[in-house]
């Protein structure tokens, strides 16, 4: 198990915070997220000894009458979380996804999901309706540096003819793939140690290392989520090539936007191949 003190990834300094794949499809009996969750365990042994329910509730907003009963919490699927909550695997009716805070590299990575692949598909194919990969990373500047200086073209800067930079500013852009797909980026700045976006805070723990450092400083939250809609029947292999293409591109496009600071700062030190 990674120790949380340390970079997740091969590179050195990597701000690397969450990884999460993501596999939604047409459901079917034999998708049941009890059953799904009980073959995910079989098949990694005590990695994930808690099975925790995934419930969901409704807020009604607006007038409501008095004594009117609220809907219940319905169970929507399961958790299986290992016992230091830095990996869960997330079963649903509908999807599959694997939150990891434990990063080691893309190779680990896929055999993990491999493993969960198989024992959701089983020995058939899977009607794919849309595969997601997504990367979290908190960018904490060293002494003498702001977020901004880690990436070109001006990334997270305000407008200067507005004024001096804004201490918390937030933009998202949306790229399109020639694939039907599409890359969004979006980054956060704002000050004290980075948290994780809103809809993954339930999600695992945070390395430790890039949430105690720096906590009265300024740092900003870069989220990259690259996905594209398939509608396909696909079988194990097909679905971890297409994780594999979506998971280039991530890393061509981080690495296209990284400044030199960057790549001395994160990565330069490395000498142990790809993250």
């Amino acid at each position: 198990m990674n120790d949380l003190r340390q970079a997740l990834g091969r590179w050195p300094n990597a701000p690397l915070a969450l990884v999460v794949a993501q596999v939604r499809f047409e459901p079917h009996p034999q998708f049941d997220p009890q059953q799904v969750a009980d073959r995910v365990q079989q098949a990694t042994g005590e990695r994930y000894p808690r099975l925790n329910p995934l419930q969901q509730f409704s807020v009604i907003l607006g007038l409501g009458q008095p004594g009117v009963v609220q809907p219940p919490v319905v169970q929507v699927g399961f958790d299986l979380r290992n016992d230091v909550d830095n990996e869960v695997v997330r079963m649903q009716p509908d999807a599959l996804t694997f939150m990891t805070s434990a990063y080691q590299d893309s190779t680990h990575f896929s055999g993990l999901w491999r493993v969960f692949m198989a024992a959701l598909c089983e020995d058939r194919a899977l009607t794919v309706t849309r595969l997601g990969l997504r990367y979290v990373d908190f960018i904490i500047p060293s002494p003498g540096h702001v977020p901004e200086d880690y990436f070109l073209d001006g990334l997270g800067r305000s407008p200067a003819c507005l004024g001096d930079q804004s201490p918390v500013a937030f933009t998202l852009y949306d790229f399109p793939r020639a694939d039907g797909g599409q890359l969004r980026l979006q980054y956060g700045r704002g000050f004290g140690p980075p948290s994780l976006p809103p809809d993954l805070q339930d999600s695992v723990l945070p390395p430790s290392s890039l949430t105690t450092r720096n906590s009265g400083d300024l740092s900003a939250v870069l989220d990259m989520d690259r996905w594209r809609l398939v509608n396909e029947s696909l079988s194990l292999d097909a679905i971890a090539s297409e994780i594999e293409v979506l998971r280039t591109d991530m890393s061509a496009s981080f690495r296209g936007i990284m400044t030199s600071l960057a790549d001395t700062e994160w990565r330069l030190s490395s000498n142990q191949g790809e993250s």
